[in-house]
């Protein structure tokens, strides 16, 4: 982000939706930062990233899985399914679960999927003798994500603080959601759009890794907490982040077009 290439797309970008009738983005903070580039804001029109909440039902842990991956019975497991890439926070949660072990909390860390940072992540667990506590899978068919979502209790998202994450929502928390998971995330701007700490996830400060291994505490000493977010994670996905709704949205921006024209 700190590149000429980036700060070329910025200002094309910008004057781009300067001209356009209509804009519509994904978030509350790309809405303000285009406002911030001298885009009027009222005509920025939020679609939020969404789900299908009868797409992503919950379902029974697949047992047969769980043996395979070597999974104990009864053992809370924080779960990561998506790229593994630098600003995803991954190194941050394997720092937090080295320290979770030290303070003799029992846990299993399961990480599915691939990406530029994979190698960097199996030194980072070699380095602190996780071997025993992580468990990384590498990329699995897409049609699979659910079976390997149903050992998850707790969905961690510990995207750095860079602008990149906080202007950008990803959809893996809103899967996670769907699914019944009690999920975590930093308190980067997008993140935070989607979370109300306490009811549907919890918010730890973002960048800070004492934190993050504070909350995932919280959560592994706490399973009726746990369900309770989860339930209030879907409940709130199938209100307010169905695809129907987004796409509500998308339809009355065009509906406006189309009689300006």
């Amino acid at each position: 982000e700190h590149t000429g290439k980036y700060r070329f797309m910025q200002l094309f970008e910008a004057l781009v939706a300067q001209y356009a009738d209509r804009v519509i983005t994904i978030t509350t903070a790309m809405r303000e930062e285009l406002a911030e580039r001298g885009v009027p804001i009222e005509k920025v029109t939020i679609a939020y990233n969404s789900v299908d909440p009868e797409r992503f039902l919950p379902r029974p842990i697949n047992d047969g899985l769980a043996r395979r991956l070597g999974l104990p019975e009864n053992v809370p497991v924080i779960g990561y399914i998506g790229s593994f890439v630098d600003y995803e926070g991954l190194d941050d949660l394997i720092i937090a679960a080295a320290e979770l072990r030290s303070q003799g909390y029992e846990f299993r860390l399961l990480l599915v999927g691939d990406g530029a940072v994979y190698e960097a992540l199996e030194s980072l667990v070699s380095e602190f003798g996780l071997q025993s506590h992580v468990v990384m899978t590498g990329r699995v068919p897409h049609d699979e994500v659910e079976d390997y979502y149903s050992l998850i209790d707790i969905a961690p998202f510990p995207r750095k603080p860079w602008e990149v994450c906080e202007l950008v929502s990803p959809l893996k928390p809103f899967e996670a959601m769907a699914l019944q998971k009690a999920v975590i995330v930093s308190s980067t701007r997008a993140l935070t759009e989607i979370v109300q700490d306490g009811h549907n996830g919890l918010i730890y400060e973002k960048g800070n890794c004492t934190a993050l291994t504070q909350v995932l505490a919280t959560l592994i000493a706490d399973p009726d907490r746990r369900k309770l977010l989860g339930d209030n994670a879907r409940n709130w996905i199938r209100r307010e982040r169905s695809w129907d709704v987004a796409g509500q949205a998308v339809a009355e921006t065009y509906g406006k077009i189309i009689q300006v024209i």
